[in-house]
């Protein structure tokens, strides 16, 4: 049986006035996987999908309850927060 996975691309800049580029992150799909677990996992481990190192992701996390909105993001251009199931789906992530 194939490993199911889950692919992220990640619009990112290095500073406020830099150009922003994308970046593509697969990861093996695990149950209970959601956005944000993804990002921790991309963190710890910035590889790209085509083996690339690259900078650890950073983004605002606060109570991780869907409370306080700092974890929140546009997924598949819906506004949605971080602890959306990943579901081992694809999509798009950037910065709300």
């Amino acid at each position: 049986m194939a490993t199911k996975t889950v692919a992220f691309e990640i619009k990112r800049q290095a500073s406020p006035d830099a150009s922003a580029v994308w970046e593509r992150f697969e990861l093996e799909w695990r149950p209970g996987m959601n956005v944000t677990t993804a990002m921790m996992d991309i963190a710890a481990n910035p590889v790209t999908a085509d083996g690339h190192a690259t900078t650890p992701v950073t983004y605002d996390s606060n109570c991780l309850e869907e409370i306080c909105g700092s974890c929140a993001m546009r997924i598949k251009r819906q506004g949605t927060h971080g602890l959306l199931g990943a579901g081992g789906q694809s999509g798009t992530a950037h910065p709300r």
